[in-house]
């Protein structure tokens, strides 16, 4: 992807902007760091095809504890529910796709999940750690396949759309999927994928963008980030009789994890900081203030069981501090 950038210094000279081909620089998880407003605004960075990130495990403060991975192009990552595994997906170096790996967090050994032809990402552990769901390209915008985490035995189909869906969160009584789909209507949406059936039924489905599902332990509430009020919250949801909603941030949120033991709710906010709710189970649950846990600039995170260690993807590319290039009138600026 270029975007086309032009130099002020040539303009009083030709009299006509001189075009210079400029590559946009891409997010770790390769989405192209450039937007485009109604007007005709360009904004971009300009940079490399990947951004390079690493896989960190901090502590309550904040604190790094240890690299896992360092310095490669990953995309989504998760952490078992035993704490003890990491799936991940990332593009190796002359790899030219995505695939999933798993890393043992004890031994500190990985191993290659999957072989197939296309991408593979967005890993989703089931409950009891033994099997890893995920999505495939290959045929659409989304397959999602199913198969042991030891890496024993073949890929399973789970299930698909003729526009795709891709798995975000597993019940833990295994019957059912959270995943993502684009309606045409509803934008970006969370849905309910019945294993047994392929039935699928709107869990958040909204003019807005929906994401970021998290089920919680008992499978009664579903966490969830929406941009329906301008800007992106944490809400939580019933899962089972009369619908209801808990706004849980209140300056923006993102990526929400549930603890364990369902009593903690983390999420992102900027900047760079890492929130924490405590959560009050019960026929109508309650939910404390969100207060910050420790700040540290970070894209994505996952956290260990007890809620005293996380996961983190933090960029380790110089490109995060290039400065962004405004291009004002750009489809009439482009050389013809």
């Amino acid at each position: 992807l270029f975007a086309q950038a032009f130099d002020p210094a040539k303009l009083a000279l030709a009299g006509e902007p001189a075009a210079i081909a400029a590559p946009v620089a891409f997010s770790q998880n390769e989405q192209a760091l450039a937007a485009v407003s109604d007007e005709g605004t360009l904004v971009y960075r300009e940079g490399t095809r990947g951004t390079f990130s690493s896989l960190v495990l901090l502590d309550r403060k904040g604190l790094g504890v240890k690299v896992i991975r360092d310095r490669e192009l990953f995309a989504g990552f998760a952490l078992s529910h035993d704490g003890k595994r990491l799936a991940f997906a990332f593009n190796a170096t002359g790899q030219g796709a995505t695939d999933l790996w798993v890393q043992d967090l004890e031994r500190n050994l990985s191993s290659r999940l999957t072989f197939e032809e296309g991408g593979e990402n967005r890993p989703v552990w089931s409950r009891d750690d033994r099997y890893l769901y995920y999505d495939s390209d290959r045929a659409n915008d989304g397959t999602i396949y199913r198969r042991s985490s030891d890496g024993t035995g073949s890929a399973e189909e789970v299930g698909t759309t003729a526009t795709g869906i891709w798995p975000l969160a597993a019940s833990g009584d295994g019957g059912w999927l959270a995943v993502g789909t684009v309606g045409s209507a509803t934008d970006m949406d969370i849905l309910r994928y019945e294993l047994a059936t392929k039935v699928l039924t709107p869990l958040v489905a909204t003019p807005f963008l929906d994401e970021d599902p998290a089920v919680s332990p008992d499978d009664r509430l579903l966490a969830y980030a929406s941009e329906q009020s301008g800007r992106w919250e944490v809400y939580v949801q019933p899962l089972g009789g009369e619908r209801g909603r808990w706004q849980i941030s209140s300056e923006g949120g993102q990526r929400p994890r549930w603890r364990a033991d369902g009593r903690e709710l983390f999420f992102l906010a900027r900047p760079d900081r890492l929130m924490a709710v405590d959560v009050s189970p019960g026929e109508v649950p309650t939910f404390s203030a969100a207060h910050e846990i420790f700040r540290e600039p970070m894209e994505s995170f996952d956290a260990m069981p007890d809620g005293q260690h996380f996961v983190a993807l933090r960029s380790g590319d110089a490109d995060g501090n290039r400065p962004l290039t405004l291009v004002t009138n750009w489809p009439q600026r482009q050389p013809k």
